[in-house]
């Protein structure tokens, strides 16, 4: 089986359930979109941001690590606190950042992107930042998890004894989304 970022409660056997997410195979090429006016204007840092990331052959928290094919001392990896972060290569351990997203097993699939905005020194949430593989299919899926717990109390009349079984039962509902780029 094969299992989502380790703060989810769910693995797939892939052979079974290859459109689950974590089964997917991550891209060793992405580019990165975005609307964000600081993307956008030339005389923004985050301007040469804009365009292609190409996987390093670097591994790190099990996840590729990408550089940017513009600005090259840039880098989308996944950091050691499980978000996908773009910072300087120089330093995969850091805690800092200038975008990040919450974690997913490819790239391609995080949602929720956060810029740290240069003009006004404040996170500003970007919903039309994307990282897309030409000619991929990506499969998001979001899961609802929960838990009951029962429990059954027998007793047996050749003797005094009592015994007690509990039963946890965990059910997922997932909604998935299929988008073709």
């Amino acid at each position: 089986p094969v299992c989502l970022a380790p703060t989810t409660l769910r693995c797939s056997d892939c052979t079974l359930y290859p459109s689950q997410p974590e089964c997917e195979d991550c891209c060793d090429s992405v580019t990165l979109t975005s609307t964000f006016s600081e993307f956008q204007d030339p005389s923004q840092y985050y301007s040469q941001f804009n365009g292609q990331f190409t996987h390093t052959g670097v591994v790190h928290n099990n996840h590729k690590v990408y550089q940017s094919d513009i600005f090259t001392t840039v880098c989308l990896f996944y950091s050691n606190s499980g978000n996908w972060i773009i910072y300087q290569c120089a330093d995969l351990n850091t805690a800092s950042r200038w975008i990040q997203a919450p974690g997913t097993k490819c790239v391609h699939q995080a949602t929720g992107w956060v810029v740290f905005s240069q003009t006004t020194g404040e996170d500003v949430s970007d919903e039309s930042f994307s990282f897309d593989c030409l000619g991929k299919t990506t499969t998001t899926a979001k899961a609802i998890t929960s838990t009951m717990t029962t429990t059954t109390t027998t007793t047996t009349s050749t003797a005094t004894t009592t015994t007690t079984t509990t039963t946890t039962t965990t059910s997922t509902t997932t909604t998935t989304s299929t988008t073709t780029t």
